[in-house]
C-alpha cells in the first residue's frame, strides 16, 4: 500500500515546474506565485504523461 505514495512523491512536480507551466502559459497571468506555491503545498501534482504517457 505504501509504494504507491513514494510513487506519487517520486513524480510530483515542485513548485518551479509549476510556475514555469502555468504561470506563463495562462493568459492575462491569472494566476500569481503564491497561488501556485499555496497549490503545490497543499496537492501533489503529477504531469499526465507521467501517468499515461500523454504529451510523449
Amino acid at each position: 500500500m505504501e509504494d504507491w505514495k513514494q510513487k506519487v512523491k517520486d513524480n510530483a512536480v515542485d513548485v518551479g515546474y509549476l510556475s514555469d507551466w502555468y504561470i506563463h502559459s495562462v493568459a492575462n497571468d491569472e494566476w500569481e506565485e503564491s497561488q501556485v506555491k499555496e497549490l503545490s503545498n497543499d496537492f501533489y501534482c503529477i504531469p499526465k504523461e507521467v501517468i499515461d504517457g500523454k504529451g510523449v
